[in-house]
């Protein structure tokens, strides 16, 4: 109904005639119609003269976002693009230049872009950036839950582009200088930044800080002054220091500086965070969201689950989920081997994932020498029974599991001394100096071992969800770029979705451990004889 009166829709085939009571003339539009098993919704939009009708078809499962052609990429006949970012040209998937595209299209204002891990998401974003900051005004905020994917962003693009101090503002908490080990490009981007702070205020806050001692000292005073000394065209950190610094803009600068917002680690994200940070950037106009909905969720305490669904949920999902976003998914994965890559299809990704490497180019399982059929193929099972034993700390821990653990490492690092092998575990009292799946999220290594602890038992009731909770196993599961180890009970893990899919799908893998230990000892004896040889 519009303003002047009702108004009365006569369709035929091919147009729609809309005559207003408040007006002498009829209007004559096109309509698309779409097929009654396809379903679809069409909106009918009054502005003053104009009337627009928008057809939209729903799809529970949507293609992904193909946006028109730009200037400046041009396809290869193996399918990547070359794209040209700052001068030079770089060469990227249709999938990633799908997000670059995104800047080019006026009428996409939010773009969500569904990234597991090894497919060059933060490369993505980095050229993202790059090519925005060859003609932005204003600024960009770049931020994520996590300090490390903050860290790896800005690291990605002061390697690939000298800026001047003064346009990258780099947000780093106490907490990450001392837990995370800072790179070069890092480290000598906050000297230069050091040079330039003056005023006392500045010299006496930077004392402070140096203490690491965890404490603040006036934040939103300092990064008033650092915005005042500097007008930045890049502003990196986390969610809450982007808060704290959306609040000082508003009170002290011109919001509309504030154009571009790019969120990463989307999944740990909470919706109520994200969609806070919209509401404090009322002149954001374009949004770009990455991140992986199939792996650890926000972390929700002892919240109840019906409370979950009130702004508790990743912010990924919802807007994948929500059909009037647009969103790309990356496919291809540079990290790992093919065979990980395709166990970690079958088991989490519904067959999307495609390996982005060959099995010439991962070469170190082989070097390990396994026995048949664990020679070629890279995923290693080991059934492990037996009992549990529940710690003074309310965790679990296994006593067979860990001494399964201690043998195979020593194993590999007396094949590949320089191999990075990292022990992940679901509970934190299995092993002393490893580190927990949840903490590891984001980070890579070439060999992973996985300790389940927990083993099924007769006539025990037991709570094992948190175990078979399906993106807690798919962050597990994708940490390697050479070879998966799995220390466990198989038949427990069987009633996990994704632990059964894994399984099964390369159960010829499956090894027992008194067979695997009957074979490592006839290594060590080996390797004792030749040593008394040669000695």
């Amino acid at each position: 109904r519009s303003s002047e009166g009702g108004t009365r829709f006569d369709t035929n085939r091919n147009k729609t005639v809309i005559e207003s009571n408040g007006s002498n003339s009829s209007k004559v539009v096109p309509v698309v119609y779409l097929p009654k098993e396809a379903g679809g919704v069409t909106t009918l939009r009054v502005s003053k003269n104009k009337i627009l009708l928008v057809s939209r078809k729903i799809e529970t499962n949507r293609p992904d976002l193909d946006l028109p052609p730009s200037a400046g990429i041009q396809e290869k006949a193996d399918k990547s693009l070359d794209i040209e970012i700052q001068g030079q040209k770089r060469c990227v998937t249709r999938e990633q230049a799908q997000v670059i595209r995104f800047l080019d299209d006026d009428n996409i204002r939010v773009l969500a872009v569904q990234a597991p891990t090894g497919t060059g998401k933060t490369d993505v974003i980095a050229l993202y950036l790059l090519k925005l900051m060859e003609t932005l005004k204003g600024a960009v905020l770049v931020t994520a839950p996590t300090n490390l994917a903050v860290q790896e962003i800005t690291e990605k693009v002061l390697n690939r582009f000298v800026p001047k101090t003064a346009e990258i503002l780099f947000l780093q908490s106490v907490a990450n200088e001392v837990l995370l080990q800072q790179t070069e490009v890092l480290q000598a981007h906050a000297d230069e930044k050091v040079e330039e702070a003056k005023t006392k205020f500045v010299k006496q806050y930077l004392k402070r800080r140096l203490l690491h001692d965890g404490n603040p000292y006036h934040e939103g005073e300092a990064l008033r002054t650092a915005l005042e000394i500097q007008q930045p065209k890049l502003i990196c950190g986390t969610v809450p220091m982007i808060g704290m610094l959306l609040q000082v803009w508003e009170q002290n600068f011109d919001m509309d500086q504030l154009k571009h917002l790019v969120v990463d680690e989307g999944g740990l994200l909470p919706d109520m965070f994200f969609m806070a940070m919209i509401a404090s950037s009322p002149n954001i106009e374009r949004v770009l969201v990455t991140g992986d909905q199939y792996q650890l969720p926000p972390y929700t305490g002892a919240l109840p689950v019906t409370i979950v669904s009130l702004g508790h949920e990743c912010a990924i999902e919802k807007l994948i989920g929500n059909l009037a976003f647009r969103y790309v998914s990356l496919s291809k994965n540079f990290k790992s081997h093919p065979i990980v890559v395709e166990a970690l299809s079958v088991a989490s990704y519904n067959w999307q994932l495609v390996p982005g490497r060959t099995v010439q180019e991962q070469k170190q399982w082989r070097v390990l020498g396994f026995p048949s059929s664990n020679d070629s193929l890279p995923i290693l099972m080991l059934q492990i029974t037996g009992w549990e034993q529940l710690a003074l700390e309310r965790s679990w821990s296994k006593d067979l599991h860990n001494e399964a653990v201690v043998r195979l490492r020593r194993f590999i690092v007396d094949k590949i001394l320089s191999a990075r092998i990292v022990i992940l575990c679901y509970h934190s009292a299995s092993l002393s100096k490893v580190s927990s799946i949840n903490r590891y999220q984001g980070r890579e290594c070439d060999f992973a071992i996985i300790v389940t602890t927990r083993v099924s038992q007769e006539n025990v009731c037991q709570n094992v969800d948190f175990v078979l909770d399906p993106r807690r196993t798919t962050a597990a599961l994708s940490r390697t770029r050479e070879g998966v180890c799995v220390i466990g009970d198989m038949e427990l893990l069987r009633q996990s979705s994704v632990w059964r899919r894994y399984i099964e799908r390369f159960r010829v893998s499956s090894s027992k451990l008194n067979l695997f230990y009957e074979w490592i000892k006839r290594y060590e004896h080996q390797k004792y004889e030749q040593k008394s040889y040669f000695s």
